[in-house]
């Protein structure tokens, strides 16, 4: 089964590891009612247990901001976090 056959068909939780080696960046708001900050939480622990994945997890849990929100929250440090984990992306070396 591909990898992305296994994302539609499973939860992210569970496959997450997958990803192999490259940098992940999990943003999530304090205020977010979809999905609670401990949905990211989840995420970034099972990334950083997958040994064989191979990849920087960084998690950003933003104080007020609604989901998809951190960027109007502040978008000085959205901007900070996003662009080094695409220039850890462009360069995996760092």
């Amino acid at each position: 089964m591909a990898v992305t056959d296994a994302l539609l068909d499973a939860e992210l939780v569970d496959v997450i590891g997958e990803l192999g080696a490259r940098p992940v960046l999990l943003l999530h708001g304090t205020a977010d009612h979809l999905f609670g900050p401990d949905h990211s939480t989840q995420l970034h622990t099972a990334l950083s247990a997958a040994q064989h994945a191979r990849t920087t997890a960084t998690l950003w849990v933003s104080e007020g901001a609604v989901h998809s929100g951190t960027y109007d929250n502040d978008p000085e440090q959205w901007a900070a976090r996003v662009f080094a984990t695409l220039a850890a992306a462009c360069d995996p070396g760092k």
